[in-house]
């Protein structure tokens, strides 16, 4: 498990990542997480609820950003 330090400096990372970027991430972290083997499948469950909340947030994110983009340039 990582320490809340390392997982702070893991936030600060993603967070420099354009928008598309993190959603990539998130999608290859969540097709991951859904193949891995759990021993605790309530632990797995929740982990991917988070990642999918995470990863619906982005793709909004994502589709206004990209619709201001276009509508500026």
């Amino acid at each position: 498990m990582a320490s809340q330090n390392e997982l702070h400096a893991l936030q600060q990372q993603i967070s420099r990542l354009s928008l598309g970027d993190q959603l990539r991430l998130i999608e290859m972290v969540l097709a991951d997480v859904r193949h891995a083997h759990f021993t605790d499948h309530d632990a797995a469950r929740q982990e991917i609820s988070a990642l999918e909340e995470w990863h619906s947030m982005q793709q909004r994110l994502t589709g206004r950003v990209g619709g201001a983009e276009r509508e500026a340039g």
